[in-house]
């Protein structure tokens, strides 16, 4: 394990960047190109957050090829790390088709699948998952490659009904207890992360509890936003910031969503780097435990 901590901006999003620029069901040519050129100023922003204080041995962030492949190529250069999604947001059983190909042309810092995976859902799709995060990680140690591996537990309807459908309950007594029962199965199954990329818990039990399966798979955890505010993230990472096993966050919407709506309007690159780097900056704060206005 390291104990170097991983702030690591994550805008590997295509969906959320097509629902802002898109004129019609899906993205022009032209939108498509004003979307790789945001994701281009988004990254300054990190650049500058780096400038103003941020450790580059501790600034990262998560890239997709589509629109943000300049972006994973000028972190290279410029000594930031990276990760890159190895499937789409949907997950699958089945890895896309070129995708060594695409880790071979990137080499990022680590490479990323997401899986959907709740311990009491469709088994199935469990065991489908696993398998193929096999087939990618022996790919990846052959090719002395890294992997983050991220866990989005589905709520399951008896599990929603088990607090009557309270959101805050739910996150508070039942989500730590799906997210370390899913790396514990994961684990056992075979799969060796380096990083586990994890929900946001609201309690120190729950931060503890995932902490400490982390520790005990040999790696280490980040917490993820999930599009929530800046509050609610921050509390999660003022939580995870003082928990063995845990080692960063890779936080996105929180971040960029509000000032890129604004940059499809105002096209302000500066504005868009100043608001990136702060709210960059604020949550870094978090997870170091200093006292952030969070707007």
């Amino acid at each position: 394990m390291s104990s170097k901590h991983i702030y690591m901006l994550a805008f590997d999003h295509e969906v959320q960047f097509d629902e802002v620029f898109a004129s019609g069901a899906t993205p022009t040519a032209e939108e498509r190109d004003l979307i790789r050129q945001v994701k281009k100023v988004v990254f300054k922003g990190v650049q500058k957050a780096v400038k103003d204080g941020v450790p580059i041995e501790n600034a990262a962030v998560l890239v997709d090829g589509l629109y943000g492949a300049d972006v994973a190529d000028e972190a290279r250069e410029s000594g930031i790390a990276y990760a890159m999604p190895v499937d789409p947001p949907v997950g699958g059983v089945i890895l896309p088709p070129n995708w060594q190909e695409s880790l071979k042309r990137y080499q990022p810092t680590w490479a990323k699948p997401l899986l959907w995976y709740n311990v009491e859902g469709d088994k199935d799709r469990n065991a489908g998952q696993i398998e193929r995060t096999k087939v990618l990680q022996d790919w990846l140690h052959n090719n002395d490659q890294k992997l983050l591996l991220e866990i989005l537990v589905p709520a399951e309807r008896h599990q929603v009904e088990a607090t009557a459908g309270d959101q805050n309950r739910y996150e508070a007594e039942h989500l730590p207890k799906l997210i370390t029962a899913a790396m514990e199965e994961i684990y056992s199954a075979g799969i060796r992360p380096e990083v586990w990329k994890v929900e946001g818990v609201p309690t120190v039990e729950g931060s503890k509890a995932i902490g400490g399966v982390a520790t005990a798979t040999g790696a280490e955890c980040l917490v993820l936003g999930r599009a929530a505010d800046a509050a609610t993230v921050g509390q999660w990472l003022s939580l995870a910031g003082s928990t063995d096993g845990y080692r960063g966050f890779a936080v996105g919407r929180t971040i960029w969503q509000q000032p890129v709506v604004d940059w499809e309007r105002n096209r302000d690159d500066d504005r868009l780097i100043e608001e990136v780097a702060g709210r960059y900056r604020q949550l870094v704060n978090a997870y170091d435990g200093k006292t952030v206005a969070v707007e």
